[in-house]
């Protein structure tokens, strides 16, 4: 049996006093709590303590190992912080799972306790829901996730009619296609070899997962989604608007109402996303698509993951990435409200403020995170950027004490109804031109590319057992 002494986790430094936390026995899973120590009894619990110290190690912690009885004993250093031992100590006790005895009050509880009255924890833990809406709405979500295995995929190529492409990309292409009752669909093919070739099995799993089960008016809603031996399709609801990035180039850039409009939106998104514990990762104008009312949905969520803690993945857009990806230091929701900063600044320039031809120098702006603003810029979307672009976890808009609603608190938003927002009640200073609900005048023009179902019964699929769970 090895034992990890809890009291180093326990420990922390508040006004410099030593805080101990004493508590009796607890029992879960193959791991035993007592006399502030916790007995790990299986190898799935042990992996949790080298998780643990890993992510220990990249935030400035120290870590060792000692002698305890004749067994190991785990020891952490203090903290810098009173917020950061309490993440890393939410970390063990969610992977660990103790149960209390009835009437011993938890260790987490207690901890918790002390962090009224402060900013939230640095990493971006998801904040209480706050409202009927956003509870319900969680809820939904985990239901619907919880039961998504128990739906099969159905379908094939015959329900539809191909049309023109939309997009392309390194995975495969997103075609405009029509179904046999008439509705419009952008359906996202993506080559099973490419996925695997690229390792990005994950994500393309997390991307479907996450799709079927979200139910967010800014979010683009997935139909229907199937495969055939070569190929994964994903039907999406149109948007024939076309791209943010379109516009935003078409115009130069947005007026400062328009990108107020669209902003809040993007809030509004972010704040459903953050509530289901969605972090998004790949915000840019690209990815933003602009429906006929001038409302907005965000698409792609390839890069998209549920994330309880925190994560450590290099991807998204450079222009986009916040410092603590560049630094590899674990990051979590509040990235996504970084390149929210950046894209409002794209919105009203035309261009990303860190951008530079040479990728390590686009990053070592971002690092240093200092931004020259245009002389049109209004002083509340500076505030408002500034606040999105710090580089101080603790100080980043939406990631301190008071989430969403400080953001939407701010002078930038005044006057705003976001309720009347989500519900699409106000409309929009923005309306694209388009003819119809199958316009695709909005979209570029590519080269086209024949796309076949493969069923032949001949071709046996090399890759069926891992793209079983679609």
């Amino acid at each position: 049996m090895v034992f990890i002494d809890s009291r180093a986790i326990a420990k922390f430094v508040e006004a410099k006093k030593i805080i101990r936390v004493h508590t009796k026995v607890l029992v879960a899973n193959g791991t035993t709590y007592e006399n502030d120590h916790f007995a790990i009894r299986t190898a799935e619990n042990w992996s949790v303590v080298h998780r643990l110290k890993a992510q220990l190690a990249k935030d400035r912690y120290k870590l060792y190992f000692r002698n305890f009885d004749g067994a190991m004993d785990l020891a952490i250093a203090q903290a810098e912080a009173v917020e950061e031992i309490i993440c890393d100590w939410n970390l063990a006790m969610e992977r660990l799972q103790p149960v209390f005895h009835e009437g011993v009050p938890t260790i987490k509880a207690f901890l918790m306790e002390l962090l009224e009255g402060q900013k939230a924890s640095h990493f971006g833990f998801r904040k209480a829901s706050t409202t009927p809406r956003l509870e319900e709405e969680r809820i939904e979500f985990i239901s619907k996730l919880q039961s998504i295995h128990e739906e099969a995929a159905v379908g094939d190529l015959s329900n539809f009619t191909i049309h023109q492409t939309l997009g392309t990309g390194s995975f495969g292409r997103v075609k405009l296609v029509q179904t046999k009752d008439e509705k419009w669909a952008a359906l996202k093919i993506i080559k099973k070899e490419i996925v695997i070739k690229l390792k990005q099995v994950e994500h393309t799993a997390n991307e479907k997962n996450i799709l079927m089960c979200v139910d967010c008016p800014f979010v683009v809603n997935l139909m229907a989604y199937f495969q055939d031996k070569k190929n994964l399709f994903f039907a999406l609801e149109y948007i024939n608007g076309g791209e943010m990035f379109t516009h935003i180039h078409r115009n130069r850039r947005f007026t400062f109402e328009v990108a107020r409009f669209f902003t809040a939106e993007i809030v509004l998104a972010f704040e459903y996303l953050h509530n289901i514990d969605v972090l998004y990762r790949d915000l840019k104008p690209e990815n933003v698509l602009i429906d006929s009312q001038g409302h907005l949905r965000v698409t792609d969520f390839g890069f998209a993951k549920r994330v309880s803690d925190r994560t450590w993945t290099l991807c998204g857009t450079p222009e986009y990435l916040a410092p603590e990806i560049i630094l590899s230091r674990g990051y979590a929701h509040a990235v996504d409200w970084w390149a929210l900063g950046v894209l409002i600044y794209e919105m009203r320039s035309g261009y990303a403020p860190f951008y530079e031809q040479n990728q390590m120098e686009m990053y070592k702006k971002i690092v240093e995170g200092k931004v020259a603003y245009p002389k049109h810029f209004e002083q509340s979307e500076i505030h408002l950027i500034e606040g999105f672009l710090k580089g101080d976890l603790t100080r980043r808009l939406g990631n301190m004490k008071g989430g969403v609603e400080e953001i939407k608190a701010q002078e930038y938003f005044s006057g705003m109804d976001f309720e009347a927002m989500y519900q699409k009640k106000v409309l929009s200073p923005y309306v694209p031109k388009v003819t119809s609900a199958g316009d695709s005048s909005n979209f570029d023009k590519y080269p086209e590319e024949a796309v076949e179902w493969c069923d032949d019964p001949s071709f046996t699929d090399p890759f069926a057992d891992v793209f079983d769970c679609f």
